[in-house]
């Protein structure tokens, strides 16, 4: 019979490990899991049995470590770290991350388009800083250390997911030893506490066939009923760096040599060039492009298929904004309306295409007007989700796949029991 010692390196989180009856490794760690969405504008992130979650601007900055700062009550508000971390490409200094990041006008930095989002350090910068977050509240924290141990999920755009090399490199990244966040002047109780973070596994997915368990299973993962799924569908998430196109057989299997992901065609770019005129215009410039996208949804008022956008202040007067965004809005929902186009073409007997993503929510109604309506109405079979499920539904498939992964991995049993209180 194999040992403990034959089954895996030790680990100071594992509490045990045995050879279980189906002939699979079975260990149990003292951890916690974490299924984190890094979109190319926000971080979405749930963790644990309970789906505890937050989100935060996908922004860094770097800043001066001796800037006297006002401290937020709100961790989130006040993101300040330095990380030292084999994941990392060069070292960095004292970082701002989220929307404190976001408030740095000249030095923040947003996710270029185009970048490859396996390769980037800000991706890890932000990984790492959510993990820390969540460790300082579930993890125990002595002489202002804290140890932390977590199974991650997470995902990476279909033409990233496609080259293995990518995945190889990313999983060694978070896996090869021992992550340092140091939380700064900041909220209590992060204040000053040094967070070591082991990653025990990672489960990374192709976001497009991640979307598509989401959208297709319940809760348990059973089989949930959608309208135009029963034969061949594409599933479009329309992110900020890329858009993603997951083409779905009959019987739910993917299409891997007509599923690709477009590097150039995220809503990235429209809302820079939004940015850019709005303050040639009115020299005024929003936080971020989470900002300006959320003040845009805000307009519509629970009205998925407005177009109207709210006037901004400046110097204290009322201004438009809504020919700008309106304009740039339009372009871009062209271009994608003649993408899905061109890939419907290319799908034999496709029943329908689900639009998702945080860019779907800001160019539905241009969609929807090109289309001339939604589902059987319009002149394709096109859905969108509600905002929310679109906003969380790539975390939440993640979440749902780390469950599945821990329990029924080829390779391993991985069984979470909770970390010692705080």
């Amino acid at each position: 019979m194999e040992t403990a010692q034959h089954l895996t390196q030790s680990h100071p989180a594992i509490e045990k490990q045995f050879i279980g009856q189906d002939g699979r490794p079975v260990i149990t760690l003292r951890g916690r899991s974490a299924a984190i969405d890094i979109g190319n504008t926000e971080v979405n992130c749930i963790f644990g049995s309970e789906k505890s979650r937050f989100v935060f601007p996908n922004v860094i900055a770097e800043m001066p470590f001796d800037d006297v700062l006002e401290q937020e009550n709100d961790i989130l508000e006040g993101l300040r770290v330095k990380i030292d971390s084999p994941a990392l490409n060069r070292k960095w200094g004292t970082l701002a991350v989220g929307q404190l990041a976001a408030r740095q006008q000249d030095e923040r930095r947003e996710i270029s388009p185009g970048s490859i989002k396996a390769n980037e350090d800000q991706s890890f910068i932000v990984f790492l800083t959510a993990l820390a977050v969540d460790a300082v509240k579930h993890f125990a924290v002595k002489n202002g250390v804290c140890l932390a141990t977590y199974c991650l999920s997470g995902g990476l755009p279909i033409s990233e997911f496609k080259n293995k090399e990518l995945r190889k490199q990313f999983k060694q990244k978070m896996t090869s030893g021992v992550h340092k966040v140091t939380f700064l002047e900041t909220a209590s109780p992060y204040r000053h506490v040094e967070v070591h973070l082991e990653v025990f596994d990672v489960k990374l997915s192709s976001e497009g066939q991640a979307a598509n368990l989401e959208l297709t299973t319940d809760a348990f993962g059973g089989y949930k009923p959608l309208p135009g799924t029963e034969g061949n569908y594409m599933i479009l998430d329309n992110g900020g760096g890329t858009l993603d196109c997951a083409v779905i057989l009959a019987g739910g299997k993917t299409d891997n040599e007509r599923s690709k992901g477009e590097q150039k065609l995220g809503i990235n770019k429209t809302l820079d060039s939004i940015l850019d005129s709005i303050y040639a215009k009115y020299n005024v410039t929003f936080e971020s492009r989470k900002q300006l996208a959320d003040h845009i949804l805000a307009s519509r008022k629970g009205s998925p298929l407005s177009t109207q956008v709210k006037d901004i202040l400046v110097q204290g007067k009322p201004k438009q904004i809504q020919d700008i965004v309106d304009g740039h809005l339009r372009r871009y929902a062209q271009t994608i309306y003649e993408y899905m186009k061109r890939k419907w073409s290319e799908v034999s007997n496709c029943q329908s295409a689900y639009f998702i993503g945080g860019a779907s929510n800001l160019i539905r109604p241009y969609l929807s007007e090109l289309n001339r309506g939604e589902g059987m109405a319009g002149e394709y079979v096109i859905y969108f989700l509600d905002p929310n499920q679109s906003f969380w539904i790539l975390a939440e498939a993640y979440h749902k796949i780390g469950v599945y992964h821990r329990e029924h991995g080829k390779k391993r049993k991985i069984v979470l029991i909770p970390p010692q209180a705080p």
